[in-house]
């Protein structure tokens, strides 16, 4: 067993002697191999006599005309190029170009996950640029964790980013998210929990995270009340885009069927008029039988969904009121530490703790939130990828 080490080393001096000389080598046959299977693959778009040939292909539209333009100057005018109507059956075949503004492109991570959207359906990234980084911020709601949370963020993009175009997205999602998280502390006065208002430099602007848990837990349900509604709606100008009229008046029917419920709800406690009960309650009962008939057991199974969905929001209460109370434990634990420093090195640690929890759970809870709240209510996978053809 100690000869283990020695050899594994002599090993690792082998495959990298190896590596040094075959790995430029073996790429580069991979990548020429790839561009063969390509041209190959091309074929089944093509077509020649003696004299002529003709290829079809997809490019984006705002590409078409440098593309019209190069191919005229290597060809010197000798090939015509013209666009072609899509027939209807042909739609499923269209590959779907995703592209976004530089500051929006990051947050494109979160559809690694996901199939491709399909041609004419919704690219969810811009709502999730601007949901994720304020669920992200509203749970974690701390100047000091979110400050160490966007300089973590900031050294992985400098030192990964620039061979590796996920950790570089990802990193900026972080610091976008760590940016949040300090501008919700600071509307709350949490840096590492109450040690900001302990000291005198902070207080509560908007509320006390431990003292307002029935109105978190309202805000939640607001949030989660406009969230869900917000998928709909898109769901909805989705489906009436592309002339799907059965799909796009189910969702319409859907939308006032939640929103009527909503106000019901909150005009039984007397907090809007109780005069509109009887319009509400109408509305509610003709959008129930309407959802039935268009969408059969299904209609009915969505609305209960629905108000699921909306309820899970409160998740946010919930992780962001442990993490405060974590905090303040680890506060608390150091102050009775008779010793100044054992009590910093265990205020530390438990803080070093809840640091790690609020990358993690926040993480979890908001692409949670995203995917299965939001996304259910208007996004269609099943999409393919342009990818252009080009030597690699």
């Amino acid at each position: 067993s100690a000869e283990l080490p020695g050899l594994m080393a002599g090993v690792d001096g082998e495959l990298y002697s190896i590596s040094s000389v075959w790995y430029g080598a073996v790429i580069g046959v991979a990548r020429a191999i790839e561009d063969s299977l390509e041209e190959i693959g091309v074929l089944s778009y093509a077509g020649a006599t003696r004299f002529a040939f003709i290829i079809e292909g997809w490019v984006p539209v705002d590409a078409y005309g440098a593309l019209a333009s190069k191919l005229s100057s290597l060809f010197n005018d000798r090939i015509h190029l013209r666009t072609l109507d899509i027939r209807k059956e042909e739609r499923a075949l269209i590959p779907v170009f995703i592209k976004n503004h530089r500051f929006i492109r990051p947050f494109e991570v979160f559809l690694a996950a996901l199939s491709t959207p399909r041609y004419g359906s919704v690219d969810p990234t811009p709502f999730v640029a601007l949901f994720f980084p304020v669920f992200f911020g509203l749970i974690v709601a701390d100047m000091g964790y979110g400050a160490i949370i966007l300089a973590l963020a900031a050294y992985l993009r400098s030192a990964f980013g620039r061979k590796k175009q996920f950790f570089r997205d990802a990193a900026t999602v972080f610091v976008v998210s760590g940016a949040s998280a300090i501008v919700f502390g600071f509307l709350f006065g949490e840096f590492f929990g109450d040690l900001g208002e302990r000291a005198g430099l902070l207080h509560p602007l908007v509320l006390n995270r431990i003292e307002a848990l029935k109105t978190l837990i309202a805000l939640a349900i607001a949030i989660g009340a406009g969230h869900v509604i917000l998928g709909v709606v898109i769901g909805m100008v989705s489906h009436a885009k592309r002339r799907d009229l059965k799909e796009a008046g189910a969702k319409a029917v859907y939308l006032a069927l939640i929103v009527s419920f909503l106000v019901l709800a909150l005009a039984m406690p007397g907090i809007i008029p109780r005069a509109i009960v009887p319009w509400a309650a109408g509305v509610m009962g003709a959008s129930f039988v309407a959802l039935a008939v268009l969408e059969g057991m299904l209609g009915p199974i969505e609305f209960m969904e629905a108000l699921g969905n909306i309820v899970s929001y409160v998740r946010l209460m919930a992780v962001g009121t442990a993490s405060v109370v974590m905090a303040l434990v680890a506060n608390q634990m150091g102050a009775l530490a008779d010793n100044m420093v054992l009590g910093a090195i265990i205020a530390g640690l438990i803080h070093c703790l809840n640091l790690l929890l609020s990358v993690l759970s926040p993480s979890i809870q908001s692409m949670r939130l995203q995917y299965v709240e939001f996304f259910s209510k208007f996004y269609e996978g099943g999409g393919r990828l342009y990818r252009p053809f080009k030597k690699r």
